[in-house]
């Protein structure tokens, strides 16, 4: 991998990890840089050939951690099975109780 600053790693890592919430501009000022200039250095930073490198790199990362495989989708089968079924604590009972009281009341 290129070598890039501190500015210039984290301003794609912001990017990256706030994919389609953020703009060049709040990426740069994130990163530090001065915000006269914020808006200039996220479109020089993207024409930057090393930075963007580094983007489409940490962009294949996230989104390979997404990606569906065999092994995944096997797994979020059967995590489900294994949880407790969900209970519903009484309240089936309480409205059942509160029904008769007001049948009694209204005869």
């Amino acid at each position: 991998m290129d070598v890039l600053t501190e500015m210039q790693r984290r301003f794609v890592d912001y990017l990256v990890y706030n994919q389609g919430r953020t703009t060049f501009t709040d990426a740069a000022l994130h990163a530090g840089y001065s915000p006269k200039r914020a808006r200039i250095e996220g479109s020089e930073l993207m024409d930057n050939p090393k930075v963007v490198r580094y983007y489409r790199h940490k962009i294949n990362e996230v989104n390979r951690s997404y990606t569906v495989t065999k092994s995944n989708y096997l797994l979020r089968d059967i995590m489900p099975k294994k949880r407790k079924p969900y209970k519903s604590y009484g309240k089936k009972k309480k409205m059942a109780k509160k029904g008769k009281i007001m049948r009694k009341r209204t005869r």
